[in-house]
């Protein structure tokens, strides 16, 4: 629903722990606890933030097939220490394609050229492709982030203490790494859109 029109994964990663009785992170880390799920598409140099991945390979990563992982993610065995179950820890999409807006503003000789201010370079060429009538982006062959990066963890805790009485929340953190979907413009009213459809679906605002 996020991605919907604005953000194409090209990778998933999700990851595992152990929770106690009232799901709080417990000591210890299971076996096979880090996944990441790739496509033929998805860049030769694509790799999750942590070491030893279980990669499965799909045709395309969407919400199904990242669903399909977080339940594979969760079924597959792994002897449990006593008093203790598997759960889902974090979930990363930071392999990304992007909805251009405006092309007709920002490309010139149907090439789009940004400045990478990190890394001192200027006129950097950027890969794009059409799909569905839209014009896509990603990071070029340098060391540009990628456009978008989404990151989901749980949080727990109310804010008065109250024992194990608490809440579990579920943060998404939306990293816009590039200025065409921040300024006010097309790109920032797509990436309204997107927050408001999730707004809609009843998440709120954790930093407003």
């Amino acid at each position: 629903m996020l991605c919907e029109g604005l953000i194409r994964p090209l990778t998933f990663c999700a990851t595992r722990n152990w929770v106690d009785e009232y799901g709080w992170p417990a000591d210890g880390c299971p076996s096979r606890g880090n996944w990441f799920l790739k496509t033929p598409q998805s860049p030769p140099d694509a790799r999750p933030p942590y070491v030893d991945p279980q990669v499965v390979e799909t045709a395309t990563v969407d919400e199904r097939s990242m669903l399909t992982l977080v339940d594979r993610l969760l079924d597959e065995p792994c002897e449990a220490p006593e008093g203790r179950r598997l759960a889902w820890a974090e979930m990363l999409v930071d392999h990304t394609w992007a909805r251009l807006p405006e092309p007709d503003r920002h490309m010139q000789n149907d090439e789009l050229r940004i400045d990478d201010h990190d890394n001192k370079l200027r006129r950097v060429v950027v890969p794009c492709e059409r799909a569905n009538g839209r014009t896509w982006v990603t990071t070029p062959e340098t060391s540009v982030r990628y456009p978008f990066l989404l990151a989901a963890h749980k949080s727990f805790g109310t804010v008065y203490s109250d024992g194990h009485e608490y809440d579990e929340f579920i943060e998404v953190v939306i990293h816009v790494n590039w200025s065409l979907w921040w300024h006010a413009g097309e790109g920032r009213a797509l990436l309204d859109q997107a927050v408001d459809r999730l707004l809609r679906q009843g998440w709120r605002y954790g930093n407003p």
